[in-house]
């Protein structure tokens, strides 16, 4: 659990708790120093530090921590192995777009806050309905981890806002490996599919 919350921004580092002005403020500090990260590890030659894969996963690692301050959730979580999501306790901000918006499951089921940034409502049950049956450290390295996952495009990509479902994509890898997860995400797929035709790629391969 606790590399999966090291993944998240890359650079370890301390947080504390504090106003929400403040805490958005630390949210776009950490951004930039994990970019920071980045670019050091890129003009120093790390040999196992792909940059454009990197700043796909950055892309994504930013997408969640805006969709984190839209739900108003605090920072401090990031590094806490045993914190519980806001929605689940009931200290929720209602005011967020339609594809953020809390399920049943998220509600009813005990999980880390991480599960909740995801603008796929079925994704996000998917993840509860398996929460104790998959490597949560293996995806968080899929989708954002920094210079040590394999020098693949296997993860998500965001192309627009991070709140809007149809600006993400999936990997042809992501569905092969994750597949379960896209389970009644019409939306992720249509959208793939769009960004790939744009490239002029063939659509997603589904399971049949």
């Amino acid at each position: 659990m606790r590399q999966r919350n090291e993944e998240l921004l890359g650079v370890e580092k301390a947080s504390g708790l504090g106003t929400s002005a403040r805490e958005a403020r630390d949210i776009d500090r950490e951004i930039l120093e994990a970019e920071q990260y980045a670019w050091i590890k890129f003009f120093y030659g790390d040999p196992q530090c792909n940059f454009l894969l990197s700043l796909v996963k950055f892309n994504v690692l930013r997408g969640l921590l805006m969709n984190m301050k839209s739900l108003n959730l605090s920072s401090s979580w990031l590094f806490d192995e045993n914190a519980v999501s806001a929605i689940y306790t009931g200290h929720f901000n209602g005011n967020v777009p339609d594809s953020l918006r809390p399920t049943h499951l998220q509600r009813t089921v005990e999980h880390h806050p991480w599960l909740d940034l995801f603008p796929f409502p079925a994704m996000r049950d998917n993840m509860l309905m398996a929460y104790n049956n998959f490597d949560e450290n293996r995806l968080s390295g899929v989708l954002v981890g920094v210079c040590n996952s394999p020098r693949t495009r296997q993860g998500l990509i965001i192309w627009r806002e991070a709140w809007d479902p149809y600006g993400w994509e999936a990997t042809q890898e992501f569905h092969d490996n994750y597949g379960w997860l896209l389970k009644g995400c019409p939306e992720l797929i249509q959208s793939s599919n769009s960004w790939r035709a744009q490239r002029g790629e063939g659509p997603l391969r589904l399971d049949p």
